[in-house]
C-alpha cells in the first residue's frame, strides 16, 4: 500500500513577522540561489537626469541628420528649362539627368549618424563629436552650395525650391541645435569628455 500523506495542517494562529523592507536598489536577477547575494552588475543605479538629457539629444541628433538623408531622394527644385519644358530634379538626379549634391549632403550626414551611435553605444569622447562636427559641416557646406545653385539659374530657366531642400534644412538645423544642447550639458559624474 501506499504511504498516506500527512492531514494539512491549520495556519497558525499568531502574527506573521513583516517582510523585511524593500532595497532601494532594484535587483534584476530574481530570487537569488542558495541565500548568496547578488553579482554587483546586477544592481540597477538611479540614473543621473542630465546623462539622460544628453543621450536623448545625441539620438534626436542622429535623428535630424537621418531626415537630411532622407531629403535628398524628395525634389529639391523644379526647373522650367527653354526648349526642355518644366522639369523636377533631386539630390540624386538633377534636372538634366546627372548626379547631384545628394551625396555630398547624404555621406556626410551618415558620418554624423555614425558618430552619434559611437557616442550612444561606445562612450562619450571628444573623437566622436569631432566626427558629428564633421560630418555636419560637410552636409551644410553642400546644402549651402545647391541653395546657391538653386537660387541662380543661368538664361532661360526659372527655379523653384522643393520640399527636399526644406526638409534637409529643418534636420541639418534640427542636428546642429540638438549637438550644442549635448556638448553643453555637463555630466559631473566621472564621463567628462575623453580624447
Amino acid at each position: 500500500m501506499y504511504p498516506q500523506s500527512p492531514a494539512p495542517q491549520p495556519p497558525p494562529s499568531w502574527p506573521l513577522p513583516a517582510p523585511p523592507p524593500p532595497d532601494r536598489r532594484a535587483w534584476l536577477g530574481g530570487a537569488p540561489l542558495g541565500g548568496s547575494d547578488p553579482p554587483e552588475y546586477a544592481f540597477v543605479e538611479p540614473s543621473n537626469p542630465r546623462r539622460t538629457i544628453r543621450s536623448v539629444a545625441v539620438a534626436v541628433l542622429a535623428l535630424g541628420a537621418a531626415v537630411a538623408i532622407a531629403g535628398t531622394y524628395l525634389t529639391w527644385v523644379t526647373a522650367d528649362i527653354r526648349g526642355l519644358g518644366i522639369r523636377a530634379g533631386s539630390g540624386w538626379n538633377n534636372v538634366v539627368g546627372n548626379v547631384s549634391y545628394g551625396p555630398l549632403v547624404a555621406f556626410p550626414a551618415a558620418l554624423a549618424v555614425f558618430g552619434c551611435m559611437g557616442l550612444l553605444v561606445v562612450g562619450w569622447s571628444r573623437r566622436w563629436i569631432w566626427v558629428i562636427v564633421a560630418g555636419l559641416l560637410g552636409a551644410t557646406a553642400a546644402l549651402v552650395v545647391q541653395f546657391v545653385d538653386i537660387s541662380s539659374p543661368g538664361r532661360g530657366v526659372s527655379a523653384e525650391f522643393g520640399v527636399g531642400m526644406w526638409v534637409m534644412v529643418a534636420g541639418l538645423a534640427t542636428a546642429w541645435v540638438a549637438l550644442l544642447v549635448s556638448v553643453s550639458v555637463r555630466v559631473d559624474d566621472g564621463a567628462s569628455l575623453r580624447r
